[in-house]
């Protein structure tokens, strides 16, 4: 016998169980990130990443390797170009940036310089010179 003042919440959990999303769906989308067949899920997206590299360009997400050494007094930073900044002496800290579409590459917790236009050279002597605001006697390298 169903007491009359918990009918509310077997009605509630009826209502809900009946809505509910069939978790062999959701769990197909999460082991091999692959399309579920049920159109209601085609349209979801699980995974907001994924939809984000999609939805860039392929120019911004492709890198193309150099042929070779480049010259550090012509070649000209672009957005995409990848630099390593090491800080000290025996073990270093060590980190990689990216120069972001608008031509900023971020030196750390340390700001950024603007890399547009610039060769290759001037990047590295900016950068240099923004790290060297913050450390003294230091060995400091962009490449």
């Amino acid at each position: 016998m169903i007491l009359s003042h918990s009918l509310p919440r077997v009605l509630g959990v009826l209502i809900l169980s009946a809505c509910s999303i069939p978790f062999s769906a959701v769990a197909q989308d999460f082991q091999g990130g692959s399309q579920t067949s049920d159109p209601l899920f085609r349209s979801l997206d699980l995974n907001p990443l994924q939809s984000l590299g999609r939805a860039s360009s392929p120019a911004l997400t492709e890198t193309m390797p150099l042929e070779g050494p480049v010259d550090p007094e012509t070649y000209l930073v672009g957005p995409g170009d990848i630099f390593t900044i090491s800080i000290g002496g025996g073990t270093p800290v060590v980190a990689t940036s990216r120069v972001s579409a608008d031509g900023l590459l971020p030196i750390l917790e340390y700001g950024a310089v603007d890399a547009a236009g610039l060769s290759l050279l001037e990047v590295k002597k900016a950068a240099d010179e923004r790290l060297k605001e913050h450390f003294e006697n230091v060995n400091i390298n962009v490449t």
